[in-house]
């Protein structure tokens, strides 16, 4: 196991040996019965709470623009970690800094309804207001599919992304401005069809009772 010799035991037609993993990452376990050689391979984690929080300050510290210049501002992107880089395509819809981009955004929401963190709530805020100048129309709910407020593809998976959002903020800040701005959505989903959609993943449940 991880290059040294393990000592195993016999049951019946099992081979067993106990190993207790110093450190996370990949630990290989090399076996060899009869002539027949095998590989096992293990994946060992941080706890939840540390891997969640991890995951978060990943996407803060990499995944965030923070170029003041440019419209993606603010924007979660995503990051290729071949390139060590940031990539945005306006193009190609997959790969612009809306859909399951923002998904992220909820996550980071969330930490900060119990967690203090001055840097990740920094993150939000400047996410907030890139949401505000290029994807959502405050006034009234349109979720655009593209920066610069885009109207040229109605996607309906983009609006429930944002209500969540807004949702969440709402219940970490309490202010009335932003669960205001989930119904406006709500009613702009369901005029352009969202009656006959299903945006898997989201919990309107969570909506209704902040809005009740």
């Amino acid at each position: 196991v991880n290059g040294e010799v393990a000592l195993c035991r016999t049951e019946k037609d099992k081979a067993l040996i106990s190993f207790v993993p110093k450190k996370t990452g990949e630990h290989k376990a090399i076996f060899e019965i009869d002539g027949r050689r095998g590989v096992a391979l293990f994946n060992v984690v941080s706890d939840v709470k540390t891997l969640i929080y991890n995951r978060l300050n990943f996407i803060v510290d990499y995944q965030q623009c923070t170029e003041e210049r440019s419209p993606l501002y603010g924007a979660y992107l995503i990051y290729d970690n071949e390139e060590g880089r940031q990539y945005f395509d306006y193009e190609w819809a997959d790969h612009n800094a809306n859909r399951e981009r923002m998904g992220m955004s909820p996550a980071i929401v969330k930490w900060l309804q119990h967690h203090g963190d001055e840097k990740m709530r920094k993150s939000i805020d400047i996410f907030t207001e890139f949401l505000l100048r290029e994807c959502v129309d405050e006034k009234d709910g349109t979720c655009y599919g593209n920066i610069g407020k885009d109207a040229s593809k109605i996607r309906l998976h983009n609006a429930p992304w944002v209500l969540l959002y807004f949702t969440e903020l709402y219940k970490l800040t309490k202010e009335k401005r932003w669960i205001e701005l989930v119904v406006r959505i709500v009613r702009y989903y369901y005029s352009v069809g969202g009656a006959r959609f299903y945006p898997n993943g989201v919990r309107f449940y969570t909506m209704y009772n902040e809005i009740r």
